[in-house]
């Protein structure tokens, strides 16, 4: 038994594996707090944890669920850990290791050029080659950012919640603000990929993952396939590859 932490910006996902079967999937606030009373009762029989985490102040409680879990210290992703890509940016050490994990998993799983659009707290586009070299991509605000943005640096505007509506012309305030955030979206991840496109000599197959991917991502033009727990079984693969039991 594995357990798999992505401890994003806004919410930390953890993941319980049996072998490779994801068996079922946590979803908390990132914070010490969080993180501290879920350890109160960990599943049985963990063998090992394996993290990643965009948020440094995280690390301290990851380590101390391990030690309690398992009596062993947490494995957190870096970018010198064995996998199927190469990070091949000017600086290896500052890309996010969240993004590190998609890309292996998904280079793992399709051994093709690869953009993986990451619906998060940000919104980032990741470029992998047919060799499996890790070049690059985009980072953008995330829609709930936007969102919540668009509510707080307005004084009539209404906080509303994200949704696919279903025309693009709103007919009061709300539907407007449901249409611009999730269509100006939806919008935004189709011009990237076409720009980055454009920029390849190689074709690319678009993977969408992220809390709001299953969402945004099946009304998206440009994206080709949709897996929300992407950067989990990209965990339990770098487990795998470098820590196996």
């Amino acid at each position: 038994m594995l357990l798999a932490i992505d401890a994003g910006n806004t919410n930390t996902v953890l993941g319980l594996f049996e072998g490779k079967r994801l068996k079922k999937t946590w979803r908390i606030a990132s914070t010490p707090q969080a993180l501290t009373r879920w350890a109160r009762r960990p599943p049985n029989n963990l063998k090992a944890v394996v993290a990643s985490s965009v948020v440094p102040h995280l690390k301290p409680a990851i380590e101390r669920l391990a030690k309690k879990a398992t009596g062993r210290r947490a494995f957190f992703v870096s970018s010198k850990m064995k996998m199927p890509i190469r990070v091949r940016t000017r600086n290896p050490r500052e890309v996010g290791q969240d993004r590190i994990v998609n890309a292996a998993a998904a280079y793992a799983r399709w051994e093709c050029g690869l953009i993986i659009v990451d619906l998060g707290t940000a919104t980032t586009c990741d470029v992998v080659t047919p060799r499996g070299e890790y070049i690059g991509g985009t980072i953008s605000p995330g829609i709930g950012i936007a969102n919540e943005a668009l509510h707080e640096k307005t004084a009539l505007l209404p906080l509303v919640p994200i949704a696919r509506p279903r025309r693009a012309v709103g007919r009061n305030t709300v539907e407007a603000i449901r249409s611009g955030v999730f269509y100006g979206y939806v919008g935004l991840i189709d011009g990237l990929v076409q720009r980055i496109r454009k920029e390849l000599r190689f074709p690319v197959k678009v993977i969408a993952t992220g809390g709001l991917s299953a969402l945004v991502g099946h009304a998206s033009r440009a994206i080709d396939s949709v897996d929300p727990n992407l950067t989990l079984k990209g965990l339990q693969r770098l487990q795998e590859w470098n820590y196996p039991f």
